[in-house]
């Protein structure tokens, strides 16, 4: 405590100026050994992560910095939002008659700035993408269905399905032509990025789903399934089914192997 008090605030102005300039506050804890008359000359030197971390050290103790920092926190917000922006803020705590510390103002206002970027961020994206799909509608309509063929074609060769998402602006009729002639992985990654966009390819890719499945398990495991669904009047997609039955043969030859070892 006593070696603490003998630091001249010069000394722990120097201190937060090192924690700046390495960008680590571990240090400033010493702090809470200091009084509020050596702390008022040092803390208006303080960054807003330091004074914050100052304060929280402190209340740790069962100390209120508030007395001392309130003013420090009003300046910060003048600093960061403007003069103007503070006296409005004081002008309507006056006329409600209720006050509010300035470190919570600080932190609001912060807050909501931070939401309107966001939004503006968000609109952006929004009218970026608007114009992306204006421009694939573009290019799609200039592409015969064959051409979107030889794009699948192309991607499942080079083992890449980025640029498929230029189906996102086909319209369904080209898609029934196109679809049929996918991989699964290149109809999986099709339906996804057209779901992102609120669209949902189940009325046209069931049907695919079930030649997947029937590819892929047999025609009378297929067979066997739509019976069992029709006794029991019952209906799931056929992407479900596949992704399910894939599920279940993997396991099955999991607890295979780890038998055989």
């Amino acid at each position: 405590m006593a070696e603490n008090q003998s630091l001249a605030p010069e000394k722990l102005i120097d201190k937060l100026t090192h924690a700046a300039h390495v960008g680590d506050n571990r240090g400033l804890e010493i702090f809470a050994a200091c009084d509020d008359e050596i702390l008022k000359q040092v803390l208006p030197h303080c960054t807003v992560d330091q004074l914050k971390y100052v304060e929280k050290c402190l209340k740790s103790k069962g100390r209120d910095l508030s007395p001392v920092t309130d003013k420090l926190w009003k300046k910060l917000y003048e600093r960061k939002f403007g003069v103007q922006n503070a006296n409005v803020v004081t002008q309507r705590m006056k006329e409600r008659k209720v006050w509010h510390n300035w470190v919570a103002l600080y932190e609001a206002k912060l807050k909501e700035v931070s939401d309107k970027a966001n939004r503006a961020i968000e609109r952006v994206g929004k009218l970026y993408e608007k114009e992306k799909e204006r421009k694939q509608s573009r290019q799609v309509k200039g592409l015969a269905p064959q051409k979107l063929i030889d794009k699948l074609t192309h991607a499942a060769y080079v083992g890449d399905n980025r640029g498929l998402e230029i189906f996102a602006a086909c319209d369904v009729e080209i898609l029934k032509q196109v679809l049929p002639h996918c991989t699964v992985d290149q109809l999986k990654y099709v339906e996804k990025c057209l779901k992102s966009k609120g669209r949902d390819l189940g009325p046209v890719t069931d049907k695919l789903w079930k030649k997947f499945y029937e590819r892929k398990f047999g025609v009378q495991s297929a067979n066997v399934v739509a019976q069992r669904m029709k006794e029991r009047m019952v209906w799931y997609k056929w992407v479900a089914l596949y992704k399910a039955k894939l599920k279940l043969l993997t396991r099955c030859f999991q607890k295979e192997c780890n038998e055989r070892m």
